[in-house]
């Protein structure tokens, strides 16, 4: 067990240097916040000891102050104290150092996602096997929705989590691990992984049974503090604890705070700069990223390094728009994908957190500053290059003791256009405050064994002033990071030798991963589209490749006839942004894409360009139900999804756009549509609940309104078939008179006018008859209800600019709040009845979340699609 006491706060147990003063033992913050606390305040405490039994004992005898918790691994007690007695055991020679227990918060962001900014689209069409399935990923924040239908099956609920559950937690969940079930954009790299939530109440590494039981091996913390420039007793916690479970990643968002100045240390007169979220992101055997919007650009909220101690943080950035807490569900998404790779590849058995990580950074894409700076660390990722690196086995593990070198032999061949090296190891914590992190220090060195020519890794001056934290990287000895990467551009062939010295090794020996990857000169290669990606007509899609040509520019065409004829889109884009925008034309058809340099062409694969389908309810009776689409004109026909145990799968084809199916046969609520021309499928549908559509037998809404005197009965069916004839009918003190009807119907709409109003309650429901001569009810007018707590929408999928209702069981008082796919809020709404209509003329298609607060704090969810 971890934890001793339940989990309120913590005190961590390290070796330190012995402190002259008292305050010395106070952390920054704790420090900071002194003159602020009264002396008599009560509050949580992180204390770092010695000995803690003798604490343990101690405390016992001393009045006022409470062990509430404690983190075994590290010997990590909580205490509920005042300050003034907290200032009082400072002078404790067995106390090493004192902090104040945080509140962590979401570090929301947003945007879209784009999978293709990462090419974690191209290892889903080259590696689709490699999905995650046998993975757990951990989710540490608040909880995510586990009815999601992204997450189908595939959630092990456990004590650990947290009692709330938030769109923040549910939206890092999908862009991590989800299944693509919504709609083609929710399919993440992680798709087949199980994942796993614990509550972020503790800043600390979980108790360690959670991850034995569970299996987690990538844990995703998107979530930070304020900015904390020190090596405080979390980030000691993490890195001790990657030390006691090597498999385990976890992975850090680095802050939304990237134009504020720290605080403290000694970077807190530099604007822009060191700002990261939380001394946990101190840590050396993590890996914290920052974002970046879809064009390779870093978003500037995201927190940049460096470290503390002058340390390149972020070590790595990721797509993430305006923040950094879905970069990191996306490269904790890709870690899991890799890590599914290694054990399918090795006997079943998961690699060391070094070697994901290193494969993780060796591959990722130069962004900013050459080589490596603090706003980018070593690129932007790419998921795509490393699954290649990692499938094409092009990395080494070992090991080395104090002042012994490792050599390993590298061929270089010709028509290389870049070398790159990296090497990582986990690295043992540090004492709690330390001035420097590091305590083994390993270098590496690229020997050409010909020439003798020796490269030194990319170091960064870390000196406390803007000019120096700009300078660009240069080739030294580096005696400060974990992370150390040579590149050389154009290297002759021959033979080389990497050269692994262990520098200053305390421990017995010193583990480490290193990883290579040769860029070949003059290529292409198409990122997005491929041939399984969806290009949305009518829209901008976003065209990407990789390219080592020598040319700067080139002409850019279309064919919409298997190749046989091209159209320019553009003669002279610049190759070297790596994208270009693309309006694509409103058609259904095949398409290819062809890069022309001079008389060199590179063909993309065949993509499919295609407007996704609205799914309808035509009607749900008690036997059946009728599903119906618009009809593409070229399609022959369309491929119906129902969503199975886990994932969509297909029902079957059919050459028409509507399908009634037999509840008895079609145990399953959601359903999807594709079109398929020529075996390519275009995009799918939204997957949607047939039952929450709004859509009764035949009936689609019916409600009734009062205009001064009179009362008008809106009625919109969802099918006319088999439907001969429609009745209203008026219900008074139990007598039921049919008041007006409509024969042969040929329009789906209606409204009934009833100027007859009689005093007390006046109810309707409306009869539609079939041909076999059954007849059809409504419910009793008002239609609108919602089964007992549950947020009802109607209808939805909504057309864009048409009003969709939310539906309550009963009146409420609270709030209801409308966020877009990622936590911005739209619209808040006081709420003070049952139905709360929902404008949609200002909303752009997709999928939005609802959320729903009375004053009792009970909360309901929903989503909301609009189309």
């Amino acid at each position: 067990m971890n934890f001793k006491f339940p989990l309120v706060a913590f005190l961590v147990f390290c070796s330190s240097t012995v402190l002259g003063q008292q305050q010395l033992k106070y952390s920054p913050l704790l420090n900071d916040q002194l003159r602020k606390i009264a002396a008599k305040q009560e509050s949580i405490f992180i204390v770092a000891v010695k000995n803690q039994k003798q604490f343990a004992d101690s405390v016992q005898k001393t009045a006022g102050i409470q062990v509430v918790a404690l983190y075994e691994p590290a010997g990590v007690f909580f205490v509920k104290s005042t300050f003034s007695i907290i200032n009082s055991l400072s002078s404790w020679d067995n106390i090493l150092f004192i902090d104040l227990n945080r509140k962590p918060f979401e570090e929301l962001f947003t945007g879209t996602i784009d999978n293709a900014t990462n090419a974690v689209n191209k290892i889903q069409n080259v590696y689709p096997v490699y999905n995650g399935n046998g993975i757990i990923l951990g989710i540490k924040e608040n909880n995510f929705d586990t009815t999601d239908i992204d997450f189908k099956n595939r959630v092990l609920v456990n004590p650990a989590a947290s009692a709330t559950i938030t769109s923040h937690a549910s939206v890092m969940g999908t862009i991590a691990a989800g299944s693509g079930n919504s709609w083609f954009a929710t399919k993440a790299a992680a798709w087949g992984a199980k994942i796993v939530s614990s509550s972020f109440a503790n800043l600390f590494p979980d108790n360690n049974n959670f991850y034995q039981q569970y299996g987690v091996s990538v844990q995703n913390h998107s979530y930070g503090t304020g900015i904390e420039n020190y090596y405080g007793a979390e980030a000691m916690a993490f890195d001790l604890f990657a030390i006691n479970n090597p498999s385990i990643l976890p992975v850090f968002s680095s802050g939304n705070s990237g134009t504020q100045t720290s605080p403290s240390g000694v970077y807190n007169t530099i604007n822009g700069f060191a700002n990261l979220t939380g001394n946990f992101k101190m840590a050396k055997n993590i890996i914290t990223v920052g974002a970046t919007d879809s064009f390779y650009t870093i978003a500037p909220l995201s927190s940049k390094g460096p470290a503390y101690d002058g340390r390149i943080k972020p070590e790595l950035v990721a797509q993430g728009e305006d923040g950094s807490s879905g970069a990191a569900a996306l490269v904790s998404g890709v870690a899991v994908a890799l890590q599914h790779a290694y054990k399918s590849l090795n006997n079943n058995n998961l690699p060391p957190s070094t070697l994901i990580k290193t494969i993780l950074i060796n591959s990722a894409d130069d962004i900013g500053a050459p080589e490596v700076d603090f706003r980018s660390g070593f690129g932007s990722l790419n998921a795509f290059k490393a699954m290649q690196t990692l499938t094409n086995g092009n990395f080494i593990s070992g090991s080395v003791i104090q002042s012994q070198s490792q050599n390993y032999n590298l061929t270089i061949p010709t028509g290389i256009k870049k070398l790159k090296i990296t090497i990582a190891w986990n690295d043992p914590p540090a004492v709690v405050n330390a001035s420097k992190a590091l305590v083994n220090d390993l270098d590496v060195e690229l020997i050409n064994s010909s020439t003798f020519e020796r490269w030194h890794p990319w170091a960064l001056s870390s000196f406390p002033h803007i000019d120096s934290l700009l300078l660009p990287a240069k080739r030294r000895r580096d005696s400060l990071n974990t992370i150390e990467q040579i590149t050389i551009d154009n290297p002759e062939a021959g033979n080389y030798i990497i050269n692994i010295n262990g520098i200053v090794v305390s421990t017995a020996s010193q583990s480490f991963s290193f990883v290579w990857q040769m860029d070949v000169d003059n290529n292409f290669e198409w990122n997005y589209p491929t041939q399984t990606d969806p290009v949305l007509a009518g829209e901008q899609n976003i065209l990407r490749w990789k390219s080592t040509l020598a040319a700067t520019s080139g002409s850019l065409q279309v064919s919409i006839d298997n190749g046989n004829s091209w159209q320019v889109i553009n003669s002279s884009i610049d190759l070297s942004k790596g994208y270009f925008k693309w309006n694509a034309p409103i058609i259904f058809s095949k398409a290819l894409l062809k890069f022309t340099d001079g008389n060199t062409e590179f063909v993309s694969d065949t993509f499919i360009i295609s407007k996704p389908l609205s799914l309808s309810v035509g009607f749900n009776c008690t036997d059946s139900f009728m599903l119906y689409w618009k009809k593409i004109t070229g399609i022959s026909h369309y491929k119906v999804y129902k969503l199975g145990n886990q994932y969509l799968e297909p029902l079957f084809s059919i050459p028409d756009t509507s399908v009634v199916l037999q509840k008895n046969i079609n145990s399953s609520l959601f359903y999807a549509v594709a079109p398929v021309l020529v075996n390519k499928e275009g995009v799918k549908s939204f997957t949607i609940n047939y039952t929450t559509q709004g859509v009764q037998c035949f009936i689609k809404s019916f409600f009734v309104e009062k205009i001064n005197n009179t009362a008008l009965v809106h009625l919109q069916l969802g099918a006319l078939y088999g439907v001969v004839k429609i009745g209203l009918q008026k219900i008074k003190n139990l007598d039921t008179l049919t008041i007006q009807t409509v024969n042969s119907p040929n329009t789906l709409d209606f409204t009934f006018t009833d100027n007859q109003l009689l005093a007390g309650l006046t109810q309707y429901r409306i009869y539609l008859e079939t041909t076999g001569g059954t007849r059809i009810y409504s419910d009793i007018a008002p239609l609108y209800f919602a089964a007992e707590n549950e947020l009802f929408v109607y209808p939805n999928p909504v057309k864009r600019g048409a009003r969709a209702i939310v539906v309550l069981n009963e009146k409420h008082t609270g709030q209801l709040q409308l966020t877009d796919l990622f936590g911005r809020i739209i619209q808040n709404w006081l709420v003070t009845t049952d139905q709360i209509p929902i404008p949609t003329a200002r909303l752009q298609s997709g999928m939005y979340l609802l959320r729903l607060a009375d004053f009792r704090k009970k909360i309901k969810t929903g989503r909301l699609i609009v189309y």
